[in-house]
């Protein structure tokens, strides 16, 4: 089905009357174009549509499949084109005179990868004392083109691997320390063998799982699982490395970040041209911006709580009642430290958001000369 959209131009033939090169100005759909996917809703796109224009002509576009289209009533309307080809077509009828057409495609395509988290529950196995533990596994996506939900994706158990021996040197002699493993399916719970080698270093399983999206793109993530060596080696592993802290922004982005991406994202001023229209872009500037920025935060305070709340657990598991409280000193300290850093960014975050309202609403009043006008 097609959207039927007329572009009349009223114009009078005193003021715009056109000479005769003009009116037999071609028609044309403007250039195939071909976009990036930007949202669930596909890409947003400007048409640059040709023909002639002037009293008894009428223009009008239409599109396979619908997209609604905004300024629809000139030759250059923006819509958000769906993942997948649209034809749109521009007809030109010049009074009584057989129409003209020209059509263009536009392409949006999905060619971006999903980032991808994998948390393992629990991180670490203490003490090594040979029992079999189950772990539960929690997959979090981020896809530029695809919802939220599970159902956006494919989600598949491809490796559970060790880098020691299943029944290596000083590990207890037992064997079968993988199991419950369930290898191409969407397996998010296994169980793993809490023991290491002697001589080693500690032993790392590491479960790997490959995430599909809704065009195909495939992205691989593992999580690893320790066996410290020991207590002190424990200890070294609680809290996160840098890769970690990595992957995580990019599922949870720091608030000053999120806040510079909205303002970025953020439509120019300069294209507003009613008071009206102004002042609600500065109000929807403001408020999105600082719920961004404390949503943001309660995002990576979750993050830093969970993360200690598995190195906590994991404190307990000592014979020496002197090395669980140290361990136990040691989360506290590091979590504070955590919450207050948090705390001063995300303030300042939101200070920035203030202070691009207030700018927005000054630039309002120079514009429209309201000096009544306030941020709500």
């Amino acid at each position: 089905m097609r959207a039927l959209t007329r572009l009349a131009f009223p114009f009078t033939a005193s003021l715009f009357s056109l000479p005769l090169a003009a009116a037999a100005q071609p028609v044309s759909a403007g250039p195939d174009v071909v976009l990036e996917c930007e949202s669930p809703e596909g890409a947003e796109h400007t048409l640059n549509g040709t023909a002639p224009v002037g009293e008894g002509i009428v223009n009008e576009w239409s599109t396979d499949p619908v997209v609604a289209l905004e300024n629809a009533d000139t030759l250059t309307p923006t819509g958000t084109f769906p993942l997948g080809v649209t034809t749109v077509t521009l007809t030109s009828t010049p009074g009584a005179s057989d129409p003209v057409s020209d059509d263009a495609t536009i392409t949006v395509e999905d060619t971006q990868a999903p980032v991808v988290r994998v948390y393992p529950n629990p991180r670490y196995l203490w003490p090594p004392n040979h029992t079999l533990h189950v772990i539960e596994t929690d997959v979090r996506v981020r896809d530029r083109c695809s919802g939220a939900g599970d159902e956006d994706f494919g989600v598949e158990l491809i490796d559970v691997r060790s880098n020691e021996s299943d029944n290596g040197l000083g590990d207890g002699n037992t064997s079968n320390d993988i199991q419950g493993a369930d290898l191409g399916s969407d397996d998010r719970s296994v169980m793993l063998r809490a023991e290491r080698a002697g001589p080693g270093s500690g032993r790392i399983y590491t479960l790997v799982y490959r995430i599909t999206d809704g065009s195909g793109n495939t992205t691989d993530a593992e999580a690893n699982v320790h066996v410290p060596h020991d207590f002190a080696d424990l200890k070294d592993l609680i809290g996160r490395d840098d890769d970690d802290e990595e992957d995580m922004e990019a599922i949870c982005r720091r608030p000053a970040d999120a806040v510079d991406q909205l303002a970025e994202m953020f439509p120019g001023l300069g294209s507003a041209n009613d008071e009206g229209v102004c002042n609600d872009i500065c109000r929807a500037w403001a408020r999105s911006c600082d719920d961004i920025a404390k949503g943001s935060g309660r995002c990576v305070a979750g993050e830093e709580k969970a993360l200690a709340v598995i190195a906590f657990a994991e404190c307990k598991d000592s014979d020496d009642r002197r090395d669980i409280a140290e361990c136990r000193e040691a989360v506290k300290d590091e979590l504070a430290a955590q919450k207050a850093e948090l705390r001063v960014e995300t303030d300042e975050a939101r200070d920035r958001c203030a202070n691009m309202g207030r700018r927005c609403a000054n630039a309002c009043d120079d514009m429209f000369d309201d000096a009544a006008f306030s941020l709500n």
